[in-house]
């Protein structure tokens, strides 16, 4: 079962990646590049989704680490089965889901801080920058990424969230990467098709994750702990 987490992790990537065009794809054409040459550009757009890459990576150490605590009390298998309902979910209404989900207002007051930071480093022509960006941009809500940090929580580690949110942010390199280089070759009819198998992709992991918590085998309350005995 763990050896699918990786593929799962980096097709959620690439699928929504398609999303993330249209959300992200306007914030990654905006990037001012001062090099006229193109390995100039290229390399700012790989430090702004490396830094994307970045923030995915930490906000899935620290949903790992929490799950991590579930884990000890005896409730992954529990959260496992309910993360996998609520993809499964995500992918058959998220137009439903979107619009009944409100975020907390301290939630809504970081973003509003976030985009202003954003504003303020897009005016900056420093290398580092870009990175930065990138990083910021990694805080923004969005639906695929909740529903990522969702499953990387169901992992029941903090370097297994990692990890699953790392390969997560490489999976959205490609379309994120071209959307910025080839943009005139990306066609909206193409990213549409490529969109359409999101659902797909996250009902796939749902149910992973679902099927995964009927397997666990500690269930809560298991009082069972080594005793070490003398001879």
């Amino acid at each position: 079962m763990e050896t699918v987490l990786p593929y799962l992790a980096i097709s959620m990537g690439f699928m929504s990646s398609f999303h993330c065009i249209g959300m992200c794809g306007p914030i990654a054409l905006a990037i001012p590049v001062r090099s006229g040459s193109v390995s100039g550009r290229y390399f700012n757009y790989v430090l702004y989704n490396l830094g994307r890459t970045s923030t995915y990576t930490l906000l899935g150490l620290i949903a790992g680490s929490m799950a991590a605590t579930i884990s000890l009390v005896g409730y992954l298998k529990y959260f496992s089965v309910a993360a996998g309902i609520i993809l499964i979910i995500y992918a058959v209404g998220p137009a439903a889901w979107n619009r009944y989900y409100q975020p907390p207002a301290l939630w809504r007051n970081m973003i509003r801080k976030v985009k202003t930071a954003m504003s303020s480093v897009l005016l900056s022509h420093h290398t580092g920058a870009r990175y930065l960006l990138g990083m910021l941009n990694g805080l923004l809500p969005c639906g695929m990424v909740t529903m990522a940090l969702v499953s990387s929580m169901a992992t029941g580690k903090a370097w297994s969230g990692g990890v699953f949110m790392f390969l997560f942010g490489l999976g959205t390199l490609p379309a994120m990467l071209g959307i910025s280089m080839f943009k005139e070759k990306i066609s909206p009819e193409i990213r549409s098709r490529l969109f359409q198998m999101t659902p797909v992709i996250m009902l796939m992991i749902g149910l992973w994750l679902v099927i995964r918590g009927f397997m666990l085998d500690f269930p809560a309350g298991s009082s069972a702990i080594p005793v070490c005995t003398g001879n």
